[in-house]
């Protein structure tokens, strides 16, 4: 699954952007958005990414990554903790084939009550500790993520509780985040899956539609981004605004490369999918748990400065039968007014 919605998606890997310096003491990170507030410890750093609502705090000595925030929405369709496990349970068969469930239980953050999942992997790269921890209420999710390779998990376990219990939600934030779509984007909004007819797809939001393939799932996560997925493959749908689809392609490829090693642009161009103007790219790359992967990254125009893009990931050996159903749900998409 690729790592580009800014909630489950957090999950798997460093938010890209900018690094802070180290911090000399324990500081505190406010969130620009004015949702949250976290401690970042001694001789932590924080990387954070403009209109992502997540912040990764990173120990450079253990490279154990702390990956966490809250997003507002809607109180009518918040999910539940349980969902949002769930979602990211889902996902890995992908992330760590070989996962291994450590610890699981009931969990508070940011004095919401909610759940966590400890689990190890065998990664290629080594073994790694991952903590996945959700916790919501009414018109809020909290998330947070721990990706700690080798035996670094107890070594920062101090520092870690001391972050995780410094979460906090400030009080009198607005309930719509940041305005836009795409990843990083859109957070304020608790999209909920629509799925009508033989496998058909509805954006929550009406701007468009697509046909869901056979065993694939869809979902929406806290983005408003919908997730389809096919056992270790899966695409992400997103809205977003720009001026061509050229642009818009290379942003989101942009975007989403420092979440691979050896990201290499194979081919690109233009074509038309529906009558309508679009942009496609196939990167080969190595995802963060060293499978060799191609990334297929589809951009369609919806007229008025308004574009969708599917943005997919597939295992090298499956990758030329997923590609081409990304291109056939990129041709099975409709747009409001079609």
């Amino acid at each position: 699954m690729l790592p580009l919605a800014v909630a489950a998606m957090a999950a798997v890997g460093v938010v890209a952007g900018p690094v802070q310096a180290h911090a000399q003491k324990p500081q505190i990170y406010k969130d620009p958005g004015g949702v949250y507030s976290v401690l970042v410890p001694a001789s932590w750093t924080t990387k954070s990414k403009p209109g992502n609502p997540m912040v990764s705090i990173v120990n450079a000595t253990t490279n154990v990554t702390v990956t966490l925030g809250a997003i507002r929405g809607p109180e009518a369709n918040t999910p539940t903790p349980e969902m949002e496990l769930d979602g990211i349970k889902s996902q890995f068969p992908h992330i760590c084939p070989q996962a291994k469930t450590l610890d699981h239980g009931p969990t508070k953050l940011a004095g919401l009550s909610g759940a966590f999942i400890t689990v190890s992997c065998a990664a290629q790269s080594g073994p790694e500790t991952m903590k996945y921890a959700v916790a919501t209420g009414p018109g809020v999710v909290a998330m947070l993520t721990v990706d700690s390779p080798g035996a670094s998990y107890p070594k920062v376990q101090a520092s870690l509780r001391a972050i995780e219990d410094s979460l906090k939600i400030q009080a009198g934030t607005a309930a719509q985040g940041p305005g836009g779509s795409g990843p990083g984007a859109g957070a304020g909004q608790f999209a909920a899956v629509t799925i009508s007819g033989p496998g058909v797809y509805r954006d929550p939001q009406g701007r468009y539609s697509l046909k869901i393939p056979v065993g694939w799932t869809a979902k929406s996560d806290a983005s408003g981004a919908a997730q389809l997925s096919h056992g270790a493959s899966a695409a992400t749908v997103f809205a977003s605004g720009g001026t061509k689809p050229l642009d818009v392609n290379h942003q989101v490829a942009r975007q989403i490369q420092g979440q691979y090693e050896a990201f290499q642009l194979m081919n690109e161009g233009d074509l038309q999918i529906g009558g309508r103007p679009a942009h496609g790219a196939n990167i080969s790359a190595i995802n963060q748990k060293g499978v060799q992967v191609s990334v297929l990254v589809v951009t369609v125009g919806a007229g008025g400065g308004n574009f969708l893009t599917i943005a997919s990931s597939a295992p090298n050996e499956q990758a030329r039968e997923i590609n081409a159903t990304v291109m056939e749900i990129a041709k099975s998409v409709r747009f409001e007014g079609d």
